[in-house]
């Protein structure tokens, strides 16, 4: 795809880590990133950076964007280096007056939208009379639930609780015993949703998702990925309430003929719909299928999604969807031109495998960062190679390894502390993660050196 647009555009990126808005600089010479944690010294391929971790702002209760916008030494350092830019989060934020013209938001409009697509409860009254199949569920007030006994719950071999609102599987539970559903009624007590929705488990689902992205020419969808879900060796299952996806794989290999087709066609279907009400830019929307072969709708994420960075950073032909950049000329409201659109479903049947893992502290406590790995390329022996985060010269099995919690920070039990790209795919014939891999996964545990961290 080729896309004729105003490539001057003042346009930046707002993370607490660098590495996660790394993209749109493919398309925007001028893309800045601000962010809490400095980024590592000379690493080839970074735009201009701009930390204020160890500037007199280290006083964040919790590391999210929300915090970050509030600290008065970072509002100071947009004042100091984003004269005339418009910044984007990775979910809609308020902000503050002193930093409002920094921030790019959509309309209100279009902030309710997307409020109501992620409501996992409220998406399913949407479309569930619109032929899109779902495991069966039941929407319940989140009160009246957490009452229930085990026995009201049970179907045939268990069931799934979903938080109709916590995202990245924090809110999600597989029940099927008392001391599940304790578990999950302690975390869902915690959360400010009204509704849950309790769904018949899937019988050994295997993870599905797509990204698309709603233009003015339509929707635009990219490869068929497989999610890498609540794996023991990438995430410490014992903290609740944690975070529970640890990555994405793209492998053509990985899905037959006949789902992918499924997925694409109700992909395409949901698409047009949330179209009709307003929405523009990048969604993503997970599946499962079952021992059958059976597709089934899970929920729709109406922004930047977990698999953005993979498909931004393996981006390097015309052939494919430029997500990042559609997402932001469309939030933008700008004017550009889509050219050179044919094809593209077959360029990504001969996409070749790719991967993201994310690493998670595996400790029960919070924790300091004393040692952590450099970031950069990395031999498919874990070599350290170049200081790099340009894909381009990546070979067949080698890394592309990204520090998240840098030393001298101090992470909370089950936080994010590696992003790892793989040229290759990570995952087996059976889909779960290889033999290689999961040794490459341990030596990278044991070169990341935390203590206690010390009471605040």
């Amino acid at each position: 795809m080729k896309v004729l647009y105003d490539n001057t555009l003042k346009v930046g990126g707002i993370g607490i880590c660098p590495w996660t808005r790394l993209g749109p600089e493919k398309w925007f010479p001028e893309y800045k990133i601000a962010s809490f944690f400095n980024p590592e010294a000379d690493v080839d391929g970074m735009p201009s950076t701009y930390g204020v971790h160890g500037k007199g702002a280290d006083t964040l209760i919790r590391y999210n964007s929300v915090q970050l916008l509030k600290e008065p030494a970072f509002q100071a350092l947009l004042h100091d280096h984003f004269p005339g830019y418009k910044l984007f989060t990775y979910k809609s934020a308020e902000a503050p007056d002193a930093i409002e013209e920094y921030l790019l938001r959509p309309d209100e409009r279009y902030a309710g939208l997307t409020k109501i697509l992620e409501n996992k409860a409220e998406f399913r009254r949407l479309f569930a009379s619109d032929s899109i199949r779902f495991p069966e569920f039941t929407i319940y007030a989140k009160d009246s639930l957490l009452s229930l006994p085990i026995e009201l719950l049970r179907k045939d071999a268990g069931v799934v609780v979903q938080d109709a609102v916590l995202s990245g599987g924090k809110g999600t539970f597989f029940v099927d015993d008392e001391e599940s559903l304790l578990k999950a009624k302690r975390v869902l007590s915690k959360s400010t949703s009204t509704e849950v929705v309790v769904s018949k488990a899937v019988s050994n689902p295997n993870e599905r998702s797509i990204q698309c992205v709603a233009t003015k020419r339509g929707v635009f969808m990219g490869p068929v990925q497989a999610q890498i879900i609540d794996e023991p060796l990438l995430i410490n299952r014992d903290v609740e309430g944690a975070e529970k996806f640890c990555g994405v794989v793209i492998d053509p290999h990985l899905t037959t003929a006949a789902q992918k087709q499924v997925i694409r066609s109700t992909a395409q279907q949901i698409g047009e719909k949330i179209v009709a009400m307003g929405y523009t830019g990048i969604f993503g929307i997970d599946f499962l299928i079952d021992e059958n072969g059976e597709v089934f709708v899970l929920e729709v994420n109406p922004r930047i999604t977990g698999a953005t960075p993979l498909l931004t950073a393996f981006y390097s032909s015309d052939q494919f969807v430029p997500f990042y950049l559609l997402h932001i000329l469309e939030i933008m409201n700008q004017d550009y031109e889509i050219e050179q659109i044919d094809g593209l479903t077959d360029a990504y049947s001969e996409m070749h495998p790719s991967s993201l893992m994310i690493l998670h502290s595996q400790e029960a406590t919070r924790v300091e960062v004393v040692k952590t790995v450099r970031t950069g390329i990395y031999s498919s022996n874990l070599e350290f190679i170049a200081p790099s985060v340009v894909f381009d010269d990546m070979k067949e099995g080698e890394y592309l390894i990204q520090s998240i919690a840098p030393a001298g920070v101090k992470v909370s039990p089950a936080a994010r502390l590696l992003s790892i790209y793989y040229k290759g795919s990570v995952l087996d014939e059976n889909g779960k993660i290889s033999k290689k891999v999961q040794a490459d996964i341990d030596t990278l545990y044991k070169n990341i050196t935390v203590i206690e961290a010390t009471k605040e």
